[in-house]
């Protein structure tokens, strides 16, 4: 016989003996067995490769061995023994978990290891309303190496919870700042009709006017001219949005309200830098926010 096998066993009325184990031409490769109690539920993980195998149960890891010929893979059985056992859920993952993933998969069902972690921001307050627009903003104060992105929304007190935009890229950090002259503000997009006989006013409110920031940047290296504008230019073109945020330091729920997130180059506009002088370039942006 050659399977994986998780085997609930024992006669016992009081506890049964679990089995994690390969078996390879009906030969054991590693098995891993522990006694519980009846009526306890548990969490138990295998994870196998040639030469590499390791059990974990319940956040414990069971033990491990690097002796191990894989027998061929190729279906999932699901048979009772002498026991009655209710299986709450059965995942299986075509790669080899790592036994950090396998310890924390048998005690949390997630297989996130949280000793791989390369950042955890932890739980972060929604910013709500017209003044930032629903943003969340968070920074990292430097680069990460990770397989993914993990990101968890939730609010037990709503039925559903509606995202417009999730979006996460790395971060361009200027040498030098902008200019002054900065402006900040929003685009008046209400209508204000007046009838020229009566002089009255007909007021139409729009549903939004969209935030808006007009800069300069005008100390760019030319390292940053050649790398990252280039590239943002190269990239984004006037079709994609960019996260405009003007200052690192602001706290969280100022960085909310200040940041914007729409396009950085215009449609028919000449999207270059400037030589300003000899060492340095500039370039001026203006950015209004999508909605």
């Amino acid at each position: 016989m050659d399977s994986v096998q998780f085997r609930v066993t024992g006669a016992s009325t009081t506890s049964v003996s679990l089995a994690l184990r390969v078996l390879r031409s009906n030969a054991t490769q590693f098995q891993q067995t522990v006694a519980r109690a009846t009526g306890l539920a548990t969490r138990g993980t295998i994870a196998a490769a040639t030469n590499d195998a390791a059990v974990a149960e319940n956040g414990t890891l069971l033990g491990s061995s690097a002796s191990v010929v894989m027998p061929p893979l190729n279906r999932l059985n699901i048979t009772a023994g002498e026991r009655v056992v209710f299986y709450r859920a059965i995942r299986v993952y075509a790669a080899r978990l790592t036994n950090g993933q396998v310890i924390a998969l048998s005690a949390t069902g997630s297989s996130i290891d949280t000793t791989a972690i390369a950042h955890d921001t932890g739980a972060v307050q929604a910013s709500t309303g017209d003044g930032a627009n629903g943003n969340v903003v968070l920074l990292r104060s430097g680069a990460a190496t990770a397989r993914y992105l993990l990101v968890d929304v939730a609010d037990a007190s709503l039925p559903a919870i509606d995202i417009g935009i999730l979006a996460a890229g790395p971060l361009w950090r200027l040498g030098r700042g902008m200019a002054y002259g900065v402006r900040e503000g929003r685009v008046m997009l209400d209508q204000r009709d007046r009838n020229p006989l009566t002089g009255a006013e007909f007021v139409v409110p729009a549903l939004a006017n969209p935030r808006f920031a007009g800069f300069t940047l005008p100390a760019l290296s030319r390292a940053e001219a050649t790398d990252a504008h280039r590239d943002l230019v190269r990239r984004l073109g006037a079709a994609r949005d960019a996260l405009w945020i003007p200052e690192t330091a602001d706290t969280r729920a100022e960085t909310n309200r200040r940041a914007i997130w729409g396009a950085v180059n215009q449609p028919g506009e000449e999207a270059a830098a400037t030589r300003g002088n000899f060492p340095l370039l500039n370039r001026a942006f203006r950015i209004v926010e999508r909605l």
